[in-house]
């Protein structure tokens, strides 16, 4: 027992030991949890890298086919056009000679236009297969 004297008492000295201890268990944890992390976006990243390019790939094959499309389609209305021009001076050559009836001159004359509007048609779906293979591969052609 001691007097409660002497624990109050500033006079009277003391003595002590200290140490420190330190315990860094989760240091490690915190370590470990962040490199993972890291691991995940970097793998996220090359995932969506890998996406894009699929995706860039998809849309140049299919801008250069559907360039490919549109000139076989201009040259095939091209001949069409050509074999209606014929058909058209034919027919009107036999109304004035008197062996045709104006009828089938209405009727070259339509299949004229039709097939002109084909081949303008066709033109048209050139031009934005050219502008869409221009987006996808990012230049002018």
């Amino acid at each position: 027992r001691t007097l409660p004297k002497s624990i109050t008492d500033t006079t009277t000295k003391t003595n002590s030991n200290n140490s420190d201890f330190k315990f860094s268990l989760f240091d490690r944890l915190n370590y470990y949890s962040a490199n993972k992390e890291a691991r995940i976006t970097y793998r996220q990243s090359v995932s969506e890298l890998n996406e894009t390019k699929k995706k860039i790939v998809f849309e140049v094959k299919d801008a250069y086919f559907a360039y490919k499309r549109s000139i076989s389609g201009i040259q095939a209305s091209k001949n069409r056009l050509e074999y209606r021009q014929k058909e058209y001076k034919l027919v009107d050559t036999r109304v004035k000679v008197g062996e045709g009836s104006p009828v089938d001159l209405i009727e070259a004359k339509m299949n004229l236009a039709q097939d002109k509007e084909s081949y303008l048609r066709s033109v048209g779906e050139y031009y934005l297969a050219v502008a869409a293979l221009d987006k996808a591969t990012g230049y002018q052609l």
